[in-house]
């Protein structure tokens, strides 16, 4: 006669490792302590008994290991995802977050090896140099945004005032009449509107010298050598002329130098 006893299943595997998993903070890390607990199911076992002499005679061989490695890298992934979302200074509420993330992805069965990822936690740590890097690191994204800002406003600024308050004398002199908001800065008086105006106007873009500023720039940069030598030369003794006697010295002065840096002969 044969009696048949059923083997009982393995034990839990329990396998805890140190890692670092990346922050949202630029080169600042976590120091992870992960604690997995593996299950392998086995086909079910059995050993026969005869009547005889009721000594065990094995059937057959029990299931090899689990795949530690893989379930340790499959784990990784998830807490490295969680991490990145957190940086270095919200430690608590990261490690809160990245074990709340793994535990709704199990218990996680891998067909490769037929093990069971029954558990997994994440205690996290942060040294003091990476929190010290992390505080300063938001101090400067802090100052940046602060920058940005003002820039931001100063842009808004100058565009208010060059297209809504000095638009002609009357209404510059009727803003500065007024009292300007602080968040505009401070401006000058009232009786220095036409001063002001004089200033913009001469440097408003549809202004005259500003027009035959950027056409000679244009031209002058595709003119020969010869052709600038004559185009200043001509220029010079217009101004002559006309009596702007400093102004034709000024053109004669630039003529020479541009005509001594191109027969000049080259520095060896």
């Amino acid at each position: 006669m044969s009696l048949w006893r059923r083997r009982r299943s393995s034990a839990p595997i329990e396998h805890t490792w140190v890692d670092q998993l990346g922050s949202n903070d630029e080169n600042l890390c976590f120091t992870a302590r992960v604690h997995l607990t593996l299950q392998v199911p086995r086909t079910p076992s059995y050993t026969a008994m005869t009547s005889s002499d009721q000594r065990p005679a094995p059937v057959e061989q029990t299931a090899p290991p689990p795949g530690v490695c893989i379930a340790a890298h499959w784990i990784r992934q998830h807490l490295q995802a969680a991490a990145l979302r957190w940086s270095v200074l919200q430690r608590h509420a990261a490690q809160h977050d990245l074990n709340a993330t793994v535990a709704a992805l199990l218990p996680h069965h891998n067909p490769d090896d037929d093990h069971i990822i029954v558990a997994a936690t994440a205690v996290l740590t942060v040294t003091p140099a990476e929190h010290q890097a992390a505080l300063q690191l938001q101090h400067a994204r802090h100052e940046a945004h602060l920058d940005d800002l003002a820039r931001r406003q100063t842009t808004a600024t100058m565009r208010f005032l060059q297209e809504e308050c000095f638009t002609t004398p009357a209404t510059a002199r009727l803003f500065l009449l007024t009292t300007p908001s602080p968040r505009l800065g401070v401006f000058p008086t009232a009786e220095q509107a036409d001063a002001i105006m004089g200033e913009i106007t001469r440097w408003r873009p549809e202004s005259l010298w500003v027009r035959l500023a950027h056409t000679l720039h244009t031209t002058l940069h595709d003119l020969p050598k010869g052709q600038l030598d004559e185009l200043l030369r001509m220029l010079a003794v217009v101004l002559r002329e006309t009596g702007h006697r400093d102004s034709a010295a000024d053109i004669e002065d630039i003529r020479d130098a541009e005509h001594t840096e191109y027969t000049s002969p080259p520095t060896p």
